[in-house]
């Protein structure tokens, strides 16, 4: 039984198919650096760009502006930018077990790029939250 036909997904959001989007190309570069109880990691996460292969959400036409202009309604959204962020983080090894770790996530406060989905982007791919910082204490016994 034959639940659908095979097809190439890849660099597709591929919505509403068995498959999550699939960029071309996702990577991560980091730098590390550690000194005595130190440690500095600086990441730089990357998502491609891709493509909304559905033809429903894209019908001739023109969307309005909230300024009243118009503008095609034709291709917007049918390319999803790519995304790209830096996030650091920063441990310290304390006195009597204690490890103290303070991380920011999206550093430049990237917005996602918009997608023709109910959110108005890609959960899949991208991060709504913006800058985050988060801060992490544990003690070992």
């Amino acid at each position: 039984m034959t639940v659908s036909a095979a097809f190439d997904g890849v660099n597709k959001l591929n919505y509403q198919t068995q498959i999550v989007p699939i960029p071309q190309w996702k990577a991560q570069l980091f730098a590390e650096y550690s000194r005595d109880i130190h440690n500095l990691r600086v990441s730089l996460n990357y998502i491609d760009s891709y493509v909304d292969q559905r033809t429903s959400p894209y019908p001739p036409g023109v969307l309005f502006n909230t300024d009243g202009t118009t503008r095609s309604a034709n291709n917007e959204g049918r390319k999803i930018d790519r995304f790209m962020t830096v996030d650091a983080s920063y441990r310290v090894l304390l006195p009597w077990d204690v490890t103290a770790v303070v991380t920011v996530d999206n550093i430049f406060d990237k917005e996602p790029p918009f997608a023709r989905l109910d959110l108005g982007y890609d959960p899949f791919t991208a991060n709504p939250l913006g800058r985050t910082f988060k801060l992490n204490v544990t003690k070992k016994f």
